[in-house]
Parts: C-alpha cells; structure tokens; sequence
C-alpha cells in the first residue's frame, strides 16, 4: 500500500510540477501548487507512520502463530 500511495505522490508530483510552470508562464498564481505538495508529502508520511505503528502491534500476534487470516 505504501509502494503505491507514493508511485501516486510522484506521478502527482510532476503533474503538479508541470502544472506550476505552466502557471508561471502565463503569469498565473503557482501558491496552491506548492501547498497540494506540501499536504500530499503530510499524508503520505502519517500513513506510513500508521503503517509501522500497524506493524509493531501486529508483530507480537504474528510471532506467537496467531491466525490473523479472518
């Protein structure tokens, strides 16, 4: 899940970076660009916190042979 929500913030990303360039040449405002960045970037690294704090809590059950399949 991780792998794909940041092959998602690349792709996004340079879509965004195109998109600010384009705004520059034509005089437009690029602000909001910058702030979708910044966002996406602070979602991304919570879910990846969630994912490891996931990890820890589960890594006991797992060890101890839990059936964790329901």
């Amino acid at each position: 899940m991780e792998q794909i929500l940041a092959t998602n913030l690349i792709s996004l990303r340079s879509y965004l970076h195109v998109s600010a360039i384009e705004q520059i040449e034509n005089g437009d405002s690029y602000l909001y660009v910058s702030a979708i960045e910044q966002i996406l970037a602070t979602s991304l690294i919570s879910l990846s916190s969630g994912a490891d704090r996931r990890r820890r809590i589960l890594s006991p059950c797992i060890s101890n042979g839990a059936d964790l399949s329901h």
